[in-house]
């Protein structure tokens, strides 16, 4: 799934995986903030996409299907994942998604903001503050 920031990328992914069995669903931007000092001057992207690429080589080997999101900006990152789907699976679809731009303006602005730390919360959960 490929589209700008506030498009629904995730909502779309989301409830495609659900309906799909033996997929599995692959955000690279929560991969991305897994690294404590996330930055976001690509070096963290190209790090996550390859974090990316060896989940989503070891689930086709294993015949679950995949479903990843990001906004792929540049050819260069989605590139690699289309190659890796087109030597391991049936078939690969690329969906861009589009919304117009005061929808995706106001989404961003109003539902990203602090998404972040709050998804991060799904990997772990810290019962005492660490040392």
């Amino acid at each position: 799934m490929n589209g700008p920031a506030g498009a629904g990328k995730s909502t779309i992914a989301e409830k495609v995986w659900k309906t799909i069995s033996r997929t599995a669903l692959i955000h690279l931007d929560e991969i991305k903030w897994m690294i404590s000092d996330c930055r976001s001057d690509g070096f963290d992207l190209s790090l996550a996409l390859k974090v990316g690429e060896r989940m989503t080589e070891t689930y086709l080997k294993n015949g679950v299907d995949v479903i990843i999101e990001k906004a792929f900006n540049e050819q260069q990152y989605l590139q690699p994942l289309q190659d890796l789907g087109e030597e391991l699976a049936d078939k690969v679809c690329v969906y861009n998604i589009e919304a117009p731009l005061k929808v995706l303006i106001e989404r961003v602005s109003r539902e990203r903001e602090q998404r972040r730390p709050k998804d991060l919360k799904r990997y772990w959960k810290v019962e005492t503050p660490l040392p």
